[in-house]
């Protein structure tokens, strides 16, 4: 949700506004934990796959182990906070200064004026290269 006219000030004009690319910032921060996470739940099988083969009560009890929920939490987890943090990520360059949005649960504002901006850098990664 786009909450930035709440934080502009009078006669502020807006010049420019936007959000990052979805894919680059999606697979930015994901794929180093995830593919981790594959290598773990590929471990786990092995438990998982043995304890259904096991007779009587304890049949399911893998599931209760926090082995395999944390397994599960690196395989979804980078995703679907990614996913969450980019719905509530917009950038606004006004007339007077930079604003960058973010924030899941509640929004937060960060704001640079320009003459306090000294130099800029521009990162580009391997995601970034691959999807633009």
């Amino acid at each position: 949700m786009r909450e930035l006219e709440k934080v502009l000030d009078e006669n502020e004009k807006v010049i420019w506004e936007g959000k990052p690319d979805f894919w680059p910032f999606f697979l930015g921060g994901t794929v180093p934990l995830t593919i981790f996470g594959i290598f773990w739940m590929g471990f786990m099988a092995i438990f998982i796959f043995t304890s259904f083969k096991t007779p009587g009560p304890f049949r399911y009890v893998i599931f209760l182990m926090p082995h395999f929920w944390i397994g599960l939490g690196m395989l979804f987890g980078p995703a679907i906070y990614n996913y969450f943090v980019y719905r509530f990520t917009f950038y606004v360059i006004t007339d007077r200064r930079v604003i960058f949005q973010a924030g899941i649960i509640g929004r937060d504002f960060k704001f640079v004026d320009f003459d306090q901006i000294t130099n800029a850098e521009v990162n580009v990664g391997i995601f970034d290269k691959l999807f633009k």
